[in-house]
C-alpha cells in the first residue's frame, strides 16, 4: 500500500501548490458539503462540476455560459445570482440531471484548486465511502488525504472520515484512531463539530442527516484535465 499523508488544516492546503504533485493521489474531503454535494449531483444525472476558487470568477463564466448552473455558498448561503447553493439536498434528478455545474465554496473547492497539480484528483465522503476505499486500494501512488476544514479551521468532521479511511484500508497512521475513538458515538458526534452547530443554527439539520449516510453512491468523482469533475 502506498503512502498516506492527512493535510488537516485550511493553511496546509494552501501551500500544495507549493509541492510537486504531480505523482500523488490527491482525495478532497469536504463532508459539510461540497463533496457530499458532489457526489450526489453526479448520481443525480449531473454531467461534470467544475469546482473554482472565487465567486467573481463564478459569475464570470455563468455570464458566459447560461446554460451552465452555477452553485455555491459563501458564509454557508447561496450568493446572490446564482442557481443553487451547497445543500445535497437541493441536486435532485430534477433540476441538475443533464446539467454541467460551476462550483464555489468556501473551502472544498479551494481545496480541489490547490491540488489541480496531482496526478490525480477524487473526492470523498461518506456517501461513497465504500467506493472511494475500493478505489484507493487499486492504486499505487502516495496519497493525500485533504482535510478541506472550516473557513481558516480544523473540521472534526473531514478528519473523521479521513481516518475512517485508513481504517478501512488498515492504514497505520497516527490519524486512524480518530474515527475508533469516537466510533461509539458516531454519527451522533458529527452533529457537535463546529460545521455542525453551524448548521443547525442555520436550520439546515437535514443537510446533516443526508451527509452522514454512508454508502449510498458507488462512484468517484474524479478530476480531469479539462478542470471538469466527472464519474
Amino acid at each position: 500500500m502506498s503512502l498516506f499523508e492527512v493535510i488537516y488544516t485550511p493553511q496546509a492546503i494552501g501551500r500544495l501548490p507549493q509541492r510537486d504533485l504531480s505523482q500523488h493521489l490527491a482525495v478532497v474531503i469536504d463532508v459539510f458539503r461540497a463533496t457530499s454535494t458532489i457526489a450526489t449531483g453526479l448520481a443525480h444525472g449531473a454531467e461534470a462540476f467544475f469546482p473554482i476558487a472565487t465567486v467573481e470568477e463564478g459569475l464570470e463564466l455563468k455570464a458566459k455560459n447560461p446554460d451552465v448552473l452555477l452553485a455555491g455558498e459563501r458564509g454557508g448561503e447561496a450568493p446572490t445570482g446564482f442557481d443553487l447553493g451547497n445543500s445535497p439536498r437541493d441536486f435532485t434528478p430534477e433540476r441538475i440531471k443533464g446539467k454541467r455545474v460551476f462550483h464555489t465554496t468556501t473551502n472544498g473547492t479551494q481545496a480541489l484548486v490547490a491540488v489541480r497539480g496531482a496526478h490525480t484528483v477524487v473526492t470523498a465522503c461518506w456517501l461513497n465511502l465504500a467506493a472511494v476505499v475500493k478505489f484507493l486500494r487499486a492504486a499505487n501512488r502516495p496519497t493525500l488525504l485533504l482535510c478541506a476544514g472550516t473557513g481558516r479551521a480544523f473540521a472534526m468532521e473531514d478528519a473523521t472520515l479521513a481516518s475512517a479511511i485508513l481504517d478501512a484500508l488498515d492504514i497505520d497512521h497516527p490519524a486512524r484512531s480518530i474515527y475508533r475513538s469516537i466510533a461509539s458515538r458516531f454519527p451522533e458526534s458529527l452533529y457537535e463539530t463546529r460545521n455542525g452547530r453551524n448548521l443547525i443554527r442555520a436550520k439546515r439539520t437535514g443537510d446533516i442527516e443526508f451527509c452522514i449516510q454512508q454508502d449510498q453512491f458507488d462512484l468517484v468523482p474524479k478530476l480531469g484535465p479539462d478542470g471538469w469533475i466527472r464519474i
